[in-house]
Formats: structure tokens, C-alpha cells, sequence
């Protein structure tokens, strides 16, 4: 779950109702798109006026082959497309409990 503060008292809301999001998810700002995740696709899930879900799929979380990825939020529903001054890298950490065979 990310939550946007406003940065001032009475500015609008990040994910107004009815806003369409798009995000790359990459390893690196600028890198090859692991996954492309939208409000349309269900893997952007806006619950609140500054609050969206993000949810990963199971193939990009297994592409992720360095400690971090990063997205950026823009929003589709206004002309022209507004990037929204949000970027997320998050945290990628290797299974500490090697796999073992039957498991």
C-alpha cells in the first residue's frame, strides 16, 4: 500500500475517484520494463483519495534479479498524461533459507 501526503493543506488529491494510473516497473530508473502495471490491469487498485495498493504478479516479483526495482506513477485519464512526482524503489530481499529439493 503507498499513501501520498499532500504537500500542502487543501491541494488535490493524488488518485481522485475515476483516475487511471500507469506504472513501469524496472530494476533501475531508465531500465527495461520488467511489468507495466495500470489501474485497468487490476495491479493498481486505488483505495482512497491518496492511497493506492500495488500488487506485483508472481513473474516480474521472479525477474527482479538485483536488491531493488523502482516505479513511477503517471496518470492516463487527463490530457496530456501527468506524471505524478512519485517514484518508489523498493526493497528486494534474496530468500535467506536456501530451497531445498521436495520443499
Amino acid at each position: 500500500m503507498l499513501t501520498v501526503d499532500p504537500d500542502v493543506a487543501g491541494d488535490p488529491p493524488a488518485f481522485p475517484a475515476g483516475c487511471s494510473l500507469i506504472a513501469d516497473l524496472a530494476e533501475f530508473p531508465g531500465g527495461p520494463p520488467l511489468e507495466t502495471m495500470t489501474t485497468d490491469n487490476g495491479s493498481i487498485e486505488r483505495l482512497a483519495d491518496n492511497q493506492i495498493a500495488v500488487h506485483l504478479s508472481a513473474p516480474a516479483t521472479a525477474a527482479i534479479t538485483t536488491t531493488s526495482a523502482v516505479f513511477d506513477l503517471v496518470r492516463t485519464d487527463v490530457s496530456p498524461d501527468a506524471w505524478l512526482g512519485v517514484r518508489v524503489q523498493l526493497a528486494v530481499e534474496p530468500a535467506v533459507t536456501a530451497f531445498r529439493p521436495g520443499s
